[in-house]
């Protein structure tokens, strides 16, 4: 596979675009009248993409909606993305076809920067490919078709793009070097979520602080990193103004009950619900009875799983840390301390020096940092994998393969075993003996893959 994708490069993106057709056949070629069915896009965006196509067809201007309260301003909704490119081929074909076609391209330009970004920081083809197929498929991602976040997913798409961008203009370092970050920006101011807007933000303010240390002359790097990054950002504003000045009016004349860190904090990740990065399905499924999802709302919120080999990636780069790896471990531990709200000591930091932040919530929605920095992790492990000699490998893997995924494994089945009796022994009222089952079923699925895991390392 490398040495064709090497001779081929564009056989990277056929491959990806391949892959997102079969994950995402039924959204791009729904059954004669159906749609997608999740909650968001029955009750927002089905209904206001249909409204805007048939405003434009009726050759008006759908800058006004007459049928919300006594109206609302479209042009100033970010939902509705009237600017967004996407949008317009949505009012030339409708909304029922034109949604999930839309959303499958994103899934596929997300997945294809990842590669591009994984390639940036040194990263083989393969291993590229393998993060893009993560981070474009992963839980986080499909979690979000079931819930409906139409334009969080189109946002989602650009930020491996922008740090792609950002990294090229502190290479070349000139002031036309900042275009294609401010056009990437542009491109996701228009796309209509601020919240994954600010994420992008945080993702560039990371990816400077990484050239800062980095950089031979830390003085001059430091400068280097917030040149481009103001310039970037002016690029990108001035691009996205078209949506951006009217939602920034419409915001200010609008109220909004509470805005404090109580409210902010609404949907914070619980800590326990960390071990669904590993364990996935170990507080159920909202589409799966009889137990359904039993954890904290929202499923979606709470829902980051990669697979394990980025998880094994992860622990493996202390043993031989690279400069490279401090980027996306700085994503990891963004993640980690921004999704599960004021017990993170981050949110109220956030809240107080960015403004607008204070207008969001779901702060356990920054998982999305985990799986970007586990993706990396997996692309530079890969590498490291691909281009180090069988010694050098046997070496590095020998811990996990005598000790740590031994030990996983026993603990898994041991646990499966363990909730298996008590749910054959148990004499409480129900969901308790049905959830012990799930759980010992998910203990078992993921022992499963770690016997997987162990097999393909060994050889």
């Amino acid at each position: 596979m490398e040495k064709a994708f090497e001779r081929r490069p564009y056989l990277v993106p056929l491959a990806l675009a391949l892959l997102t057709i079969l994950f995402l056949r039924p959204a791009i070629l729904p059954p004669a009248g159906q749609v997608l069915a999740a909650n968001d896009f029955r009750a927002m965006f089905y209904p206001l993409t249909t409204m805007l196509h048939d405003m434009v067809h009726a050759g008006e201007l759908p800058l006004w909606n007459p049928y919300t309260f006594i109206g609302h301003p479209l042009i100033g909704n970010p939902h509705a993305a009237l600017f967004y490119p996407a949008t317009w081929f949505i009012w030339l074909i409708g909304a029922d076809r034109g949604l999930g076609l839309v959303l499958a391209f994103h899934v596929w330009l997300a997945a294809w920067g990842m590669f591009r970004l994984s390639r940036s920081f040194g990263s083989t083809y393969t291993a590229g490919f393998l993060a893009g197929i993560v981070y474009g498929m992963s839980e986080w991602m499909g979690t979000r078709f079931y819930a409906g976040h139409y334009t969080l997913i189109m946002v989602t798409a650009w930020i491996p793009w922008a740090v792609t961008a950002y990294r090229y203009a502190l290479t070349r370092g000139t002031w036309r070097s900042v275009l294609p970050g401010g056009a990437v920006l542009g491109a996701a101011l228009l796309a209509g979520h601020p919240p994954m807007v600010f994420y992008l933000g945080l993702a560039l303010v990371v990816m400077a602080i990484y050239h800062t240390m980095t950089a031979e002359d830390t003085v001059h790097g430091a400068w280097m990193a917030l040149r481009q990054l103001v310039l970037l950002g002016i690029v990108g504003v001035i691009l996205g103004a078209a949506l951006m000045l009217p939602a920034l009016e419409l915001t200010r004349l609008s109220v909004r009950d509470n805005n404090d860190l109580e409210f902010i904090n609404t949907f914070a990740l619980p800590p326990a619900q960390f071990l669904s990065l590993a364990l996935p399905g170990l507080f159920g499924n909202p589409n799966q009875a009889p137990t359904f999802y039993w954890g904290r709302d929202f499923y979606e919120e709470f829902s980051a799983y990669v697979g394990l080999l980025p998880l094994l990636a992860l622990l493996l780069a202390f043993r031989r840390m690279r400069k490279e790896h401090t980027f996306f471990i700085g994503l990891i531990v963004l993640g980690v301390l921004m999704s599960v709200g004021l017990q993170g000591a981050m949110l109220p930091v956030v809240v107080r020096w960015v403004p607008g932040f204070s207008l969001f919530r779901a702060p356990g929605r920054a998982l999305y940092f985990v799986m970007f920095g586990l993706c990396g992790m997996l692309a530079l492990f890969v590498t490291y994998l691909q281009r180090s000699t069988l010694e050098d490998r046997q070496e590095f893997l020998q811990p996990i393969l005598k000790r740590w995924l031994p030990v996983a494994m026993l603990l898994t089945f041991g646990g499966s075993v363990f909730f298996s009796g008590w749910y054959a022994s148990a004499s409480h009222v129900e969901p308790m003996p049905t959830r012990a089952l799930m759980v010992a079923g998910a203990l078992a699925a993921s022992g499963v893959v770690l016997a997987g895991l162990w097999a393909t390392l060994w050889m």
